[in-house]
C-alpha cells in the first residue's frame, strides 16, 4: 500500500508509466515531455513485479527501477535508486533513512 502521495506520469512517448514522489519540482516536465496523468492517493495498493538496475557506457552501476503495478491495473515503473544507494520508496512506512545502501547483482 501507498504510504504517501505519487503522481502517475507519462514521459514523452514511452509505453511504460512513471511513478513519480510528490511534492516534486516540476520546472523540467515541458523540457522531459513528462506529463501528470493523475494523482495516485495513500492506501493504494501496489504491486512490485521486478526490480532491474542499469548498466552506464563508462559509469558502471546505474538507476535501480522497481516496476509494478497499481490496483487499478496501470504499469508502472519507479525510480528507487542509483548505484548501490536507494532512498524511501511510497510503499515504504515512514522513518528510514534518505539513504540506503544495497547490494546489486554483481
Amino acid at each position: 500500500m501507498l504510504q504517501r502521495e505519487t503522481g502517475l506520469y507519462r514521459v514523452g512517448d514511452a509505453e511504460t508509466l512513471v511513478l513519480f514522489d510528490h511534492p516534486r519540482d516540476t520546472r523540467n516536465d515541458a523540457f522531459h515531455r513528462r506529463s501528470l496523468l493523475r494523482t495516485v492517493p495513500p492506501g493504494t495498493r501496489v504491486t512490485i513485479d521486478r526490480l532491474t538496475q542499469r548498466w552506464g557506457f563508462d559509469s558502471g552501476k546505474g538507476r535501480i527501477s522497481a516496476f509494478g503495478t497499481l490496483a487499478s491495473g496501470e504499469r508502472f515503473e519507479y525510480g528507487w535508486g542509483v548505484g548501490t544507494v536507494i532512498g524511501p520508496a511510497p510503499w515504504e512506512g515512514p522513518g528510514l533513512p534518505n539513504q540506503r545502501t544495497v547490494r546489486c547483482g554483481d
